[in-house]
């Protein structure tokens, strides 16, 4: 199942992450999504993405493609 991740900041704005480097690393265009193939990796980018929160301001869940 393909996987995503969702974004969101404090004001609850949806981002996607795209996998791209610098500022078009997130997009709001859920089409732009880097698509993992399984699940677990999805959740350890979400994780590692996560540790940096307070840099950022986004906070990431793993999902299924599509949903």
């Amino acid at each position: 199942m393909a996987c995503i991740l969702l974004g969101v900041n404090a004001p609850g704005d949806l981002f996607y992450y795209t996998g791209r480097a610098g500022d078009l690393w997130v997009s709001s265009k859920g089409n732009e999504a880097f698509k993992y193939e399984l699940l677990e990796g999805a959740r350890r980018t979400a994780k590692r993405l996560n540790e940096s929160t307070t840099v950022h301001g986004l906070r990431f869940i793993a999902m299924p493609a599509g949903v």
